[in-house]
Formats: C-alpha cells, sequence, structure tokens
C-alpha cells in the first residue's frame, strides 16, 4: 500500500515537534537566564534520584522480556505436546479404522532379557511392548494404529532444538520413544523388567488424575535429572483419552533445561546511561527452591549449599531462598514467590541491593535480576562537575548556543524520527505481505530496544504461523485420505441398502404366505377346539363367546344358552364366584397374571349335579379387546382314583416300618451273636497253653469283631442298605490297635472323608484293614518299639482310595505282598483283588504303606 508523503507518520510526528520546539525555545530562554542558579542545586539531587527510577524500570523490563523469552521457550513445547495427544485421542477414537495396514507393518520381536517386546534396531522409532507375554490380536491393532503417530514424533522432535526426546505410554504397556541421541535410544530399547519398575506407575503418567483429565493443556513434570548426562530435563505431557473420555496415556515432549540455566547464569549489561550492569540473575520455582544461582554470590546472599552435598550451583531444588541466614533477604523472598513482578530493595552485609522479578506463567517460576546500587550511579558525580561548566557557559551564551540547539534538534528530531519511524515502516510493509499470505519474509534489522524486541516478537510470530501452515497441510492431506474412505464406506453402505431393500421384497412375499397360512392354521385350530374332549371356552366380560362341544355336554345347556346369557359364574358354586370375578377384571385391566395357572372347583350342570373340576386360565385378544381363554377337565372320577392311593400309601408306608424294625433287629442279634462267639473263643483260649495256637485265636477274634462292627454300624445308621466307611474303619482300626496294645506306644492318626459304601463290601474292606493293621502291631514296632498307624480315606467321583501306613521298621523286600504264603496276605490279596474287583500296592519308604484303590 502506496501511502502520500504528507499522511505519513515520520512526516506528521517531525512537523508537531518542530513546532512544539519554536513555541518553547522563547520562553525557555527566559526561565533558564532567571533559574540557572537554583537549577545548578535542583539537577544534582534530582539526578540521582532520576538514575535510580531509570535503572528500576530497565531492570523491570530486562526482567519482564527474560521472563517472557524463557516462557515462550516452555509455551512451544507445550503446544506440541497437546497437539501430539489430540492427534493420538483422534486414532483411538476410530481405532478400528487406522487399525487397517495401508503401509508397512510394525512387527515387535521378543527380548528375552528384560521381558518386553521391540521393534528393529533400524527402526526411527523404538516402539516397545511389555503388557503381556503374548501380543494379542487387540494390542496388535493397537500397536498397528499407533504407528501412524510416529511421523508426527520425528516431526516434533525436530521443529523443537530445545526437545530432547518424544515419546507416548498407554495403558495397556505400549510404549514408543524417539529421539537422535544414540545413548538415549540405547537406553529405551534396554530398559529395566516391567516387574522392577512399570512406566505406567511413574510421571508422566501418574501426573494425570481424575480433575485433570478435563483439562485440554498439557502438564509438566517437576525437574528430574537424565540418565544419560544432558543434564536437567522436563517433561510436557499431553492426556490421550478414546471417544468416551477414557484415560488410555500420555505423549510426551522431554526437554532440556541446560539452555535456560546457562542464560541464566550470563552477566546482562544494563543501559549505556546508567554506567553499571547486571551484577547476576537467578531462577527459582514456585516454592523457592533454586534452580539456577551463580556459586560465586551464594555465601553473600547466606545460602550455604555443603550441607545438601551438591555436585554444582545449578543443581536442582536441593536448596531454596527460605534456607538463606540474611534476614534482609528473607523479608524479601515472600513478595518474591506471591507477586507476579517486583522491584525491591535490600541490604546485605554493608551493600545495597536492587531485586526485579518476573513469573514465567508456564510454569509459575520466578527468574530474578539482581544488581549494586552503587554500580547504576556511577555517573552522577560525572554529571554534577560537568554541569557547573555547563551552567556558567549557558549564562553568557545562551542565546547563541539556543539557535544552535534549535537547528541541532531539528536535526536529531529527524535522525530520532527516521530512527524510530523506519522500523515501524519495515514491520508495517513485513506484516502487509505476513497477510497477503508471504511467510518467507523476516525482519533483518539488529536492535537492543522495544522496537527490536518487536521485531524479534514478529520473526517468530512468523515462524509459528509457518509452522502451523505445515500442520494444517498436513492434517489437510490426511482430512482428505479420510473423506476418500469415508465415501468408499458410503457406496459399499449403499450397495447393502439395495439388498436390503431386495431382502424387504422377498420378505413382504413371505408375510403374504404366511398370512395365508395363519388363516388355514385358525381353521384347522378351530377343528381342534370343536374335537376337544377337554371343555374349551372364550369368556369376555364375564360372558361366553365361545364354547366347544364338550362343554356342552358336560353341563348339559344348550349351545345357544351358553352365548346368549349364561356367564362362567353362574357354573360354579357360589363362594368360588368371588375369586373368580376378581381374577376376570384383572385380565380385562392387564393386570399381570402369570399363564397357565390351574385351580380346582366345585361346578353346577344343570340338573343341579354338583362335581369336582380343574380349572386352567390365559390370557388372549379376541375382536380387538382381552379376553380370558379356559380349559374345564371334570375330575371326579380322579379324585377318587387318588383317595384310593393315598389309603394304599398308609399301608405300604407302614410295612416298611415294620421291614425297617425286623431288618434292625437282625443285624443287632447277628452282631450279639457275633459277640457271643468271641466269648467263647475267650473262654477256649484260657484252656490253651500253645502260644501258637493263642494267636490263632486272637486272630480269628479280631476278625469275627470286624465284621460285627459292621452290623453296629447298621444298626444304628438310618440308611440299612450301606454304612458310612470312614466311621467304620477308624472304629476297626482304634479297637484292633487297643485290644493288642496294653500302653500308648502306637498311637492312631485318621483322615477320612465321609464316603458311603454298600453292606457286601464293608465286610471284605474291613477284614483287609484287619489284617494290615495286625500285621502292623506284631512286626512293624519290635520290642517296645514306639510308632504310628495312619488311615487315610477319599473317595473321587466313583473311585475310592484307602491308605493304611505304618511308620515301622518296613516290610522286608523278600515278601511277595501278591503271592506269600500267610494266611493274613492271602486274605489280604483275593479279597481285594477277587471279592472286592480292586487294586492295590505296598510302598516300603520310611514304613510300610498299603495303597488301595476300587469302586465305590
Amino acid at each position: 500500500m502506496n501511502i502520500p508523503w504528507k499522511n505519513r507518520i515520520g512526516v506528521k510526528l517531525f512537523g508537531m515537534i518542530t513546532i512544539v520546539i519554536t513555541l518553547t525555545m522563547l520562553p525557555l530562554a527566559y526561565v533558564v537566564l532567571v533559574s540557572v542558579n537554583n537549577f545548578g542545586v535542583y539537577s544534582a539531587a534530582v539526578n540521582k534520584e532520576q538514575i535510580k527510577r531509570q535503572a528500576f524500570t530497565y531492570l523491570s523490563n530486562l526482567s519482564r522480556e527474560q521472563g517472557r523469552k524463557y516462557d515462550e521457550y516452555f509455551n512451544k513445547v507445550s503446544v506440541t505436546a497437546t497437539l501430539l495427544a489430540t492427534q493420538a485421542s483422534q486414532i483411538y477414537e476410530k481405532i478400528d479404522l487406522y487399525s487397517t495396514p495401508t503401509g508397512s507393518q510394525t512387527n515387535l520381536y521378543w527380548n528375552e532379557q528384560n521381558g518386553m517386546y521391540l521393534s528393529p534396531e533400524d527402526a526411527d522409532v523404538v516402539t516397545l511392548y511389555w503388557g503381556e507375554e503374548t501380543l494379542s490380536e487387540g494390542t496388535s491393532t493397537e500397536i498397528q494404529a499407533l504407528s501412524l503417530l510416529d511421523p508426527l514424533l520425528i516431526e516434533a522432535k525436530e521443529l523443537l532444538p530445545c526437545s530432547q526426546a518424544t515419546h507416548m505410554i498407554t495403558t495397556s504397556g505400549i510404549g514408543k520413544y524417539y529421539t537422535s541421541d544414540p545413548k538415549g535410544l540405547t537406553v529405551a530399547r534396554n530398559l529395566p523388567r516391567a516387574a522392577e519398575f512399570d512406566l505406567r506407575d511413574g510421571a508422566p503418567m501418574t501426573i494425570f488424575t481424575t480433575q485433570k483429565l478435563s483439562e485440554k493443556k498439557a502438564q509438566w513434570t517437576g525437574i528430574y535429572q537424565n540418565e544419560v548426562g544432558q543434564g536437567l530435563m522436563m517433561t510436557a505431557s499431553g492426556a490421550i483419552t478414546d471417544s468416551s473420555g477414557t484415560f488410555m496415556g500420555v505423549v510426551g515432549v522431554e526437554m532440556a533445561l541446560q539452555a535456560i540455566v546457562e542464560d541464566v547464569l550470563m552477566d546482562k549489561l544494563l543501559a549505556p546511561q546508567t554506567g553499571g550492569k547486571v551484577l547476576f540473575s537467578f531462577l527459582v520455582d514456585g516454592s523457592g527452591k533454586i534452580i539456577a544461582f551463580p556459586e560465586e554470590y551464594l555465601a553473600d546472599f547466606g545460602l550455604d549449599y555443603s550441607r545438601s552435598e551438591l555436585k554444582h550451583s545449578c543443581d536442582v531444588l536441593r536448596c531454596s531462598l527460605k534456607d538463606s541466614t540474611e534476614r534482609s533477604l528473607l523479608e524479601v523472598v515472600p513478595k518474591i514467590l506471591l507477586e507476579q513482578s517486583i522491584v525491591e530493595e535490600f541490604v546485605l552485609g554493608g551493600k545495597r541491593y536492587i531485586l526485579a522479578t518476573e513469573t514465567l506463567p508456564q510454569l509459575g517460576w520466578k527468574l530474578a535480576l539482581v544488581t549494586l546500587e552503587a554500580d547504576l550511579i556511577l555517573s552522577v558525580q560525572r554529571t554534577q562537575t560537568a554541569l557547573k561548566g555547563t551552567l556558567a557557559k549557558l549564562k553568557k551564551e545562551f542565546l547563541f548556543n539556543s539557535i544552535i540547539a534549535a537547528v541541532v534538534a531539528l536535526v536529531l528530531v529527524y535522525l530520532a524520527v527516521r530512527y524510530f519511524v523506519g522500523p515501524l515502516q519495515k514491520l508495517s510493509s513485513l506484516a502487509q505481505q505476513v497477510g497477503e499470505g508471504n511467510l518467507a519474509v523476516k525482519y533483518e534489522q539488529k536492535r537492543r530496544d522495544e522496537l527490536g524486541a518487536l521485531g524479534e516478537s514478529m520473526n517468530g510470530m512468523i515462524k509459528r504461523l509457518a509452522q502451523v501452515d505445515e500442520i494444517k497441510k498436513h492434517y489437510s492431506r490426511q482430512l482428505e485420505g479420510d473423506i476418500h474412505d469415508r465415501t468408499r464406506n458410503l457406496e459399499l453402505q449403499n450397495v447393502e441398502l439395495e439388498e436390503v431393500v431386495n431382502d424387504l421384497h422377498r420378505e413382504s412375499l413371505a408375510r403374504k404366505e404366511i398370512t395365508l397360512a395363519l388363516v388355514e392354521s385358525e381353521r384347522q385350530l378351530r377343528s381342534i377346539m370343536e374335537s376337544s374332549l377337554a371343555g374349551l371356552c372364550i369368556i369376555q366380560k364375564e360372558k361366553f363367546k365361545y364354547v366347544n362341544p364338550a362343554i356342552v355336554n358336560m353341563f348339559g345347556y344348550s349351545h345357544s344358552e351358553f352365548l346368549e346369557g349364561l356367564g362362567p359364574l353362574d357354573l360354579m358354586l357360589t363362594k368360588y364366584r368371588t375369586r373368580a370375578r376378581e381374577q376376570f377384571k384383572k385380565r380385562e385391566e392387564g393386570t399381570f397374571i402369570k399363564p397357565g395357572s390351574q385351580f380346582k372347583i366345585q361346578c353346577v350342570k344343570r340338573d343341579g349335579t354338583i362335581f369336582d373340576a380343574l380349572v386352567e386360565e390365559t390370557t388372549t385378544t379376541w375382536e380387538g379387546a382381552r379376553a380370558s381363554v379356559g380349559t374345564i377337565v371334570d375330575i371326579s372320577q380322579l379324585k377318587e382314583v387318588e383317595e384310593k392311593l393315598r389309603v394304599n400309601e398308609k399301608r405300604l408306608h407302614a410295612s416298611l416300618e415294620e421291614k425297617d424294625i425286623l431288618l434292625k433287629e437282625v443285624y443287632h442279634r447277628t452282631k450279639n451273636n457275633m459277640l457271643v462267639i468271641i466269648s467263647m473263643l475267650a473262654l477256649q483260649m484260657d484252656g490253651v497253653s500253645d502260644e501258637k495256637a493263642r494267636k490263632i485265636f486272637v486272630e480269628t477274634e479280631n476278625r469275627i469283631r470286624a465284621m460285627a462292627l459292621v452290623h453296629e454300624n447298621l444298626y444304628r445308621s438310618q440308611n440299612l442298605a450301606e454304612i458310612n466307611l470312614g466311621d467304620y474303619l477308624e472304629d476297626v482300626v482304634t479297637t484292633l490297635v487297643r485290644s493288642m496294645t496294653f500302653d500308648e506306644r502306637i498311637t492312631v492318626a485318621a483322615s477320612c472323608n465321609d464316603c458311603a459304601i454298600s453292606f457286601e463290601k464293608a465286610i471284605p474292606l474291613g477284614l483287609v484293614v484287619n489284617e494290615i493293621v495286625t500285621n502292623a502291631v506284631k512286626h512293624a514296632f519290635p520290642g517296645e518299639g514306639k510308632g504310628e498307624v495312619r488311615l487315610f480315606l477319599d473317595q473321587v467321583n466313583s473311585e475310592i482310595e484307602l491308605i493304611i501306613a505304618d511308620n515301622g521298621i518296613g516290610l522286608p523286600e523278600m515278601i511277595d505282598v501278591h503271592n506269600s504264603t500267610s494266611f493274613g496276605m492271602q486274605i489280604t490279596a483275593n479279597m481285594i483283588e477277587r471279592q472286592l474287583g480292586g487294586k492295590f500296592h505296598v510302598n516300603r519308604v520310611e514304613g510300610t504303606e498299603y495303597v488301595i484303590r476300587l469302586t465305590g
């Protein structure tokens, strides 16, 4: 845009200043001549205060500009992390679409060292999975879809020179990591096992609470020391969510703080007119903990790091301004932490310092610039000396010099206007070109004032616009691909819709056929109802709408009498009518009643005969309204049959009780007879002196006692067909051990689960246990040896497992339990294998153990 010269701001500004100077010079000459003597004293005092105020203002502006520069440094990283998280969330919202292979597949291999799946070493972005030991189909789908994020992770890292790496972590155990640092890649590929440290258990995953998930901007981790030696680091992380808002993971950008720390520790010059410089600057977090502080000034500010064992003065968060021993500094610390920006004076060690702070909005950190007041006012003395000479010359040469001053002022005004307006004209032209879409332009003039800062801001804005334009083009290309895929899906859906229309047409034809079939079915149903032997009727508003011939024959009324006013309540005794009327009313009102309910009532025929009937009701629709369908069956003869069956059942029950009593008496008498036999054997044994014969009597007595216990258990049992095998065998073993030992040197340990067995199997099994335990007591513990006999019984499905064991000296190897000449061993083998149809074997480790298995 070409602006006429008379409308340009430079021409207007120069003309206005020229008029002001001209109008000012005339009264100024008089004022100067009158006030020159008093001006010297006054200006000396004012000069000092003015320089001080200028220093305050510049120090504040410098801290503000530095703070903005650092905050922009963090903002770029935060915006990038937010954009990456947004893109990842869009992938999760359409994960089925994005998981369709469109390019190279993500192939992972199993790493035995850390128990993870890893991408090949030539992959640009390291991909890891540690959620499960196997890759499920769902996990492979998720990894394939997230591979679309790899180019964005690379592009984000390259667009941010300050970044160290970009990464992603999901709640399912998928991780991605991109960096140009070989050491970082090595660490990423050699992470410890998830059991030792799971990335999902630490920051940045734990930053995102339920409240923070609603925030769209990125969140920052705390400062940490990088494992591969890049110094202090921070990570900006964005939350990944799916279409339902569920938290799926984070995308992060790792940023190195070394550049900021080094910049903070550099000296910064003040304005030339102050003649001084910034003494130093430092950086703290929102709680006052030190991030960067020059080591040479620690002692002056009362900060002693030796007790914190710091490696260097810029180590992170190990000491705070609040730890200072200087009282004057501690008074300023609350203002530093609470206010956005301050300029304060304080005294340390007899020296007066000026401190200016600025808050970094992105993280809440505080940047502070510190200078000595003495360095700012060195020019005061030089100014006073020069002022005296100037005042003397002004008295003599004011008029002459005023003219020269006016000319010089105009020249300076012209140069100043050109100096300040020229950059504005360049910035205006630059803004116009940017507005026309030219993002390749740049502001080249280097200045250290506000115009220079404005030019740098313009360059930064143009750079960000170029980045946004590039991202927009990338998203545009991606959107075109999505539209193409969506169009193809719609075409496929149109084909499916045509098939649905054809199906509907075929279904319409089928419905016509079904309608004809229903008409035929209704005709057949009516025929069935007419021929049914049970009485069938349809009732609506307590009136018959249909009755079949069976009801007509059952009650003796004519068909027309049923349909011309006779109601169902007229056919039953009075005591049933109230309940029946309520049922009809509920069905017609639509109240749910369980279908198919039956009840017995007494009905009255036309001739007054009363008979028992079984009635069943359900609900149907008849001529567009609710109706009841009833079935009536005459059960008079059935009740007579039931009464006869009830009488016969009582007789049969009495007969069974009598037989149970007789059978128990048989078991009881059998047990008593066996006890009598045992007593007779005991009496006979008293007259026998042969020890071998006496042992035969004892063994025979024990065998009879084992059979007697079976009859005793059956006598006590409610079920006379079978007994509880566990209780029976425990009684046999306990009784046998007590009868063969007169002290407690042999104990019994029994663990028997409930197991029912028939009478025929209980007796031989009891004799087997008797023989095994008898051998154990006689031979397993020679002399006065002590020991234990163990009994174990369990049943799994239909198989019974019985174990009889002892911890004695053990059965000799030469004895074959299956082919022994011993009578007891022969009884054991024959009864188990032939009579019971079971199997057994003997273990000879740490005593003797018989393991018997048979079918119950």
